[in-house]
C-alpha cells in the first residue's frame, strides 16, 4: 500500500457515506456505502482473508475518494445513482427486468382491452405481473374466453357498422358495432380485474358454464377449447400461496455464494399467486452477501415503475433504510420483511435452493467462459512475453486469381470478438489481375494503422496485439510497419498452427487444446471468414453490374440466368437453345448481340 493511500485510510470520517474505488488509471472499479467509512473502507487493506473477488478488487485499488452524507438512506440513494452513472466493473450491473411479459388494461381508452406487454410505462394503464412461469397470454386467451373482451388492435373513435368474426363467433362482445355501451363494458372489465387480483371462482364457472353449453349444441370444437381453458385455471389455482393474502403482491429474495460468484433467486407473488422465479447472477465485490443483496436490492428497483407491497428476505439485512429509501425515492410504503418462521421464511428458502441449484449448475459453465477469454488472454501474455492483449486485431487477404483482392480486419476485446469494430478494405495498390498478398497485407497496415487519430472508434484505439493469418512471409512483409508503431505482431499459419513472431526465427508450437491458440483460431477463423464473404459480394456485384448493361434484361432475369449459369463468363459461351430454357428468345438474342458487341469492342482496342 503506497503512504499516500496509506494517509487517506488513517484520515478518513466516522460519518455515513459513499467510497469511490479507482485503479491506477484513475478510472471507477467500484462504489459503495458505509455507515461509518472510517472502519468500512479500512476492512478491505486490511490483512483479514477476503473473498476472491473482493481481493481482486483490492488488489487494482491505486487510489479511493469518498463523499459525507447526511444519513444512511442518502447515502443509499447516492451510491445506486453513482453506480448506474458509472457502471464500475465490480459493482453490480443489472439489465433493466422489463422485458418479463405483464398483463395490460388501458383505463384512459373508452373501450380497453386485455394485452401483453414487455414494457411497462408510467401511464394510465394497470399492469399485473411479471409472468415469468405462468404464461401471460395464456391468461389473456383465457380472459377473452370468459367475458368476450375485446384484443383487436382497432381504435374505437367512431362506431363501425359491421363487428368483425370475434363477435359471431362468440369470443367479443363488439363495441366497435355499438352493441355494448361503455358502462355494461366497464362492468365485464371489473370481473377480469378481479380475476387477475386472484379471484378464480367466477371465471372458472363461467368457462365450466359455456363448456356445457358448446356440449349440448354440439359444438365439440368450442366444447373442447372450454376444456383447455379450465385446464389452464387448475394451474393457476395450484400456484396459490397458502396463507397469503390475495390483495399483496410480494417479492421474495435470497441469495447464495461461493467467494467469487453470488446468485440472487427472485420469486414473485402476485395476488396471492406464484408468478414466477429468475435467477441472476452476481460478481459484486461487497464484503459479505448481505452487502450483496442489499445492493443488489437498489439495482433491482433503482427504475422501477411497479413497486410490490412487501419484500422478503432471509438475511439481516438493514431492512428499515431500505424502507426509507423506498418512500423517499417513490413515496411509496414498502415493507421490507426479515423473515424468521412461517410461510414467508419457507418462501425464502425455497428462493435459497433455487439459488444454490443455480449457482452449482451455472458455475462450470461460467468457468469455461471465462477460460476461453480472460485465462486464455493472460496465458497469451505469458507466451508472448507481453504485457496486454486486451485488444487484438486479426487481418486476412481475399481474392479470386488477383481479382476484387480485399482484406479483413476482425477485432477481439477481452477474448471475445467484437462485430461491430470489423472493418473490410479494398486493395487499391495491387494491380488488377496480380496476386500479391504481401503487397496487400502492407498496404492494410499502412493504411490503418495511419488512422490510429481517426473519429471512428474502431481505428482510434490502438491495438495491444496484431494477428496475420498466414505464415512467416506474412509476418515479414508488415513487421516493419508495424514495428515503428511499437506494437507486437505475430501470425499463425493454418497447416501445422504454428504461431511466428518477431523475436524468434522458430515457430511456437501450442499444444491443440492450449486456450491461447483456441483463442488465436477463433479471431484468425473470423478474419477468413470476413475477408471471403467481403470478396463474394464484391465479384457477384461485379457480375450483376455486367449483366445490367444488357437491354431488357431486369433484376429477375439477371438472378435466374446466374442461378442458373453460376457466372457471367458460362452466360457468354452458352448457346443460344441453353439461354432460352431460362429466359425467352427475344431475351436470348439480346444476350448473344450484347456479347457479340463487347467481343468486338476488346478487339478493336
Amino acid at each position: 500500500m503506497s503512504e499516500s493511500l496509506e494517509n487517506k485510510l488513517n484520515n478518513l470520517p466516522a460519518d455515513s457515506g459513499v467510497y469511490i474505488m479507482k485503479n491506477s488509471a484513475g478510472e471507477i472499479i467500484y462504489v459503495g456505502k458505509a455507515k461509518n467509512l472510517k472502519n468500512r473502507v479500512k476492512q478491505y487493506f486490511s490483512n483479514s482473508t477476503k473473498h476472491e473477488k473482493v481481493q481482486a478488487m483490492v488488489d487494482r485499488v491505486c487510489e479511493f475518494d469518498y463523499i459525507i452524507t447526511h444519513s444512511e438512506v442518502d447515502a443509499l440513494n447516492l451510491e445506486a445513482n453513482l453506480i448506474k452513472k458509472h457502471k464500475p466493473p465490480y459493482n453490480i450491473l443489472l439489465k433493466d427486468d422489463k422485458y418479463f411479459p405483464y398483463i395490460k388494461i388501458n383505463f384512459s381508452e373508452d373501450f380497453p382491452k386485455v394485452e401483453v406487454t414487455r414494457k411497462v410505462l408510467k401511464d394510465n394503464a394497470k399492469y399485473f405481473g411479471p409472468f415469468i412461469q405462468m404464461g401471460a397470454q395464456d391468461i389473456v386467451n383465457l380472459i377473452t374466453y370468459a367475458f368476450c373482451l375485446r384484443n383487436c388492435k382497432t381504435k374505437i373513435t367512431r362506431i363501425n357498422k359491421r363487428p368483425c368474426l370475434n363477435y359471431h363467433i362468440k369470443k367479443c362482445v363488439a363495441p366497435c358495432g355499438g352493441l355494448i355501451d361503455q358502462k355494461s363494458y366497464l362492468e365485464i372489465l371489473k370481473k377480469a380485474v378481479h380475476f387477475l387480483k386472484g379471484n378464480d371462482d367466477e371465471i372458472e364457472e363461467l368457462i365450466t358454464k359455456k363448456m356445457l353449453e358448446h356440449s349440448e349444441r354440439e359444438e365439440f370444437e368450442l366444447a373442447l377449447e372450454m376444456k383447455k381453458q379450465l385446464a389452464i385455471i387448475e394451474k393457476i389455482k395450484q400456484k396459490k400461496v397458502v396463507n397469503i393474502s390475495k390483495n399483496v403482491d410480494i417479492d421474495v429474495f435470497d441469495i447464495v455464494s461461493n467467494g467469487y460468484y453470488s446468485t440472487v433467486c427472485a420469486l414473485y407473488i402476485r395476488d396471492g399467486r406464484m408468478t414466477g422465479a429468475k435467477n441472476i447472477q452476481l460478481t459484486d465485490a461487497s464484503m459479505s452477501e448481505t452487502d450483496t443483496l442489499q445492493s443488489f436490492l437498489l439495482q433491482n428497483y433503482s427504475d422501477a415503475v411497479f413497486l410490490p407491497d412487501e419484500i422478503v428476505i432471509t438475511h439481516n439485512l438493514q431492512a428499515e433504510e431500505l424502507e426509507q429509501f423506498f418512500f423517499k425515492k417513490f413515496n411509496k410504503r414498502v415493507a421490507v420483511t426479515i423473515a424468521k418462521k412461517g410461510v414467508k421464511y419457507n418462501l425464502g428458502l425455497m428462493a435459497q435452493k433455487n439459488a444454490r441449484e443455480y449457482l452449482e449448475k451455472s458455475v462450470e459453465k461460467m468457468k469455461r467462459e471465462e477460460d476461453l477469454t480472460v485465462n486464455a488472454c493472460e496465458q497469451l501474455c505469458r507466451i508472448l512475453n507481453i504485457n496486454s492483449v486486451k485488444r487484438i486485431e486479426c487481418y486476412d487477404i481475399s481474392n479470386l486469381s488477383g481479382v476484387d483482392k480485399v482484406a479483413s480486419m476482425t477485432v477481439m476485446k477481452n477474448g471475445i470478438c467484437v462485430n461491430s469494430l470489423y472493418r473490410k478494405f479494398k486493395i487499391k495498390l495491387v494491380e488488377e489481375g496480380k496476386q500479391d498478398d504481401y503487397l496487400s497485407l502492407n498496404e492494410t497496415l499502412q493504411r490503418r494503422l495511419l488512422r490510429l487519430s481517426d473519429e471512428d472508434v474502431s481505428f482510434s484505439e490502438k491495438p495491444d496485439l496484431i494477428l496475420i493469418d498466414g505464415g512467416i512471409g506474412q509476418l515479414n512483409a508488415v513487421k516493419g510497419i508495424v514495428s515503428e508503431y511499437n506494437i507486437p505482431v505475430i501470425s499463425i499459419a493454418k497447416a501445422e498452427e504454428l504461431v511466428y513472431t518477431t523475436s524468434s526465427a522458430v515457430p511456437i508450437k501450442l499444444n491443440k487444446s492450449n486456450l491461447a491458440l483456441r483463442m488465436l483460431q477463433r479471431i484468425r477463423d473470423e478474419a477468413h471468414r470476413f475477408a471471403i464473404t467481403y470478396n463474394r459480394s464484391l465479384r457477384n456485384k461485379n457480375l450483376t453490374s455486367v449483366l445490367e448493361k444488357i437491354p431488357n434484361i431486369g433484376k429477375a432475369k439477371r438472378a435466374k440466368l446466374l442461378k442458373h449459369f453460376r457466372s457471367v463468363e458460362n452466360i457468354k459461351s452458352a448457346e443460344i437453345s441453353e439461354l432460352e430454357k431460362i429466359v425467352s428468345s427475344a431475351d436470348a438474342k439480346n444476350i448473344m448481340e450484347f456479347f457479340k458487341n463487347e467481343l468486338k469492342k476488346s478487339q478493336l482496342n
